[in-house]
């Protein structure tokens, strides 16, 4: 299967009713944009083909000096150069990668100091060598990982300087049950079912870590799902010595949580150390604001609502306790929220899965800084739902 990378530009023109777009202080309502093969634009927008003869595109990173590093499912990673998709990939890891389902190679990103700093980061769902030949929709474990580019070809990267930076702990050790998806024992925990330090748990087949991206701070973020679907594991996205349903914040050169971090706790090495935010079920596309640093995040809803959150440090959207504007318990102790101990940030936008067309995965997107589109579109919030089919 091929695909194509694609984006559309804004000319003098174009019609406010034809988007639905969050502002990042209020959310205006209006229509979306159809993307059934292609976007059904604004007046006054093209669209173009930017790179075509991909295989399941998951992500890409645009570097400072232009070029665009795209990452596959499947665990390759390609180059777009001087107009050209290069035929030989900067990295192929898909002996490391699980990409059963919604699994695979997910998130990808490039040093902001390149080629200085000739780094690339990927995050993607391990295959440990002991386990790799058991049943590929059984638990598996999560990591990212940096990686160095030849400086003498910056379109490939040196053999063996991959540095784990998130996930040294996740290892065959600590998956659960390797031929069993859902299901207990579940990963990352120790003898006393404490989660184990670095490890980042994925018994299901999606909710994996998702994304990694740089803030204005020079941090790595790093969004991680709740790696399941049963609802026993689901409360791990509020414990905050799991690194599972949360947005991460860590150092790119050692992947150690930075002191700035909220719940900081001395020793940079620990879980909570790393933690940004939690209460997350499946934060697949975050963006962080260059202007203050805040975190925008697309969080696929589970039963009934979808959510775009903005996460300051320290935030708690209260997954699986709440969904949406709602409560939404199952296997997890609310009581501390509901009694106010606790504080639960409610969703910036959330939108029901009746919505028309219908809808129920609010995936992310990004932030438009830029000049060119018209002044109505500047400094909004654009993000596609895929079971809608619709950009918004």
């Amino acid at each position: 299967m091929s695909t194509a990378l694609k984006r559309f530009n804004g000319g003098a023109r174009a019609a406010l009713t034809t988007l639905l777009l969050i502002s990042i202080l209020l959310p205006p309502v209006a229509q979306p944009v159809r993307a059934q093969g292609g976007f059904n634009l604004p007046d006054g927008f093209v669209q173009e083909e930017v790179v075509v003869g991909l295989k399941l595109p998951t992500s890409f990173a645009i570097a400072p000096d232009g070029r665009i590093f795209i990452a596959e499912k499947a665990g390759r990673v390609r180059v777009f150069h001087k107009g050209e998709l290069l035929a030989e990939p900067f990295i192929d890891i898909s002996g490391e990668v699980n990409d059963y389902g919604s699994r695979g190679l997910l998130g990808i990103a490039v040093d902001p100091a390149w080629p200085r700093r000739p780094y690339v980061y990927l995050a993607f769902v391990y295959d440990p060598p002991e386990i790799k030949d058991r049943n590929k929709s059984g638990a598996r474990v999560s990591r990212v990982v940096r990686l160095t580019a030849d400086s003498k070809d910056l379109n490939k990267a040196l053999p063996d300087s991959g540095v784990v930076l998130v996930g040294k702990n996740s290892i065959a050790r600590y998956v659960g049950n390797p031929d069993q998806g859902d299901a207990e024992p579940f990963s990352c925990l120790d003898e006393n079912k404490r989660p184990v330090r670095d490890c980042i748990a994925n018994e299901g087949d999606a909710h994996t870590v998702n994304m990694v991206t740089f803030g204005p701070d020079g941090a790595l973020y790093v969004a991680v799902g709740d790696g399941i679907v049963n609802s026993r594991g689901n409360p791990r996205a509020l414990d905050i010595d799991s690194l599972n349903g949360k947005i991460l914040r860590v150092d790119p050169d050692t992947g150690k949580g930075l002191r700035s971090n909220p719940f900081f706790d001395g020793d940079p090495d620990s879980n909570r150390s790393k933690v940004f935010a939690l209460g997350l079920r499946n934060p697949f596309r975050i963006t962080v604001d260059p202007r203050n640093g805040r975190v925008i995040i697309g969080e696929v809803g589970n039963q009934k609502w979808e959510e775009i959150n903005i996460a300051e440090p320290g935030a708690n959207f209260g997954w699986p306790c709440y969904e949406g504007p709602e409560e939404a318990a199952s296997y997890a102790d609310c009581r501390p929220y509901r009694s106010g101990e606790l504080a639960v940030v409610a969703p910036t936008f959330a939108y029901t899965h009746t919505a028309q067309p219908a809808r129920g995965a609010a995936i992310g997107g990004d932030l438009y800084l830029g000049r060119t589109f018209p002044p109505m579109y500047r400094g909004a919030y654009f993000y596609h739902d895929y079971n809608g089919g619709v950009t918004n």
